[in-house]
């Protein structure tokens, strides 16, 4: 996979594609959803109450959360896509 300005990610081959679908199928097949969104809840709620945090400004308090809701979401993808992979075409 070659990465350029343009497409910082290279344009994905058959093979690169292949190791997506490997890396979602492991990933999806190790782990339940419910777990992984109770591990990505703590993980929101630990960062957000570490002493650290005290002095982070509204901006990046907001980012954490969003970036919590967009994962969320992108895990949510990735089960349905190997629930979809994982089906017999009609």
């Amino acid at each position: 996979m070659k990465n350029s300005m343009n497409q910082p990610f290279g344009k994905l081959n058959a093979d690169d594609l292949q190791s997506i679908q490997y890396v979602m199928r492991e990933f999806c097949s190790t782990h339940d959803a419910h777990t992984i969104y109770a591990f990505l809840w703590d993980m929101l709620k630990e960062s957000l109450c570490s002493a650290g945090a005290n002095h982070w400004d509204e901006r990046r308090r907001a980012d954490y959360i969003f970036a919590y809701e967009t994962l969320l979401q992108l895990i949510g993808a990735s089960y349905a896509l190997v629930d979809h992979w994982s089906k017999p075409p009609n």
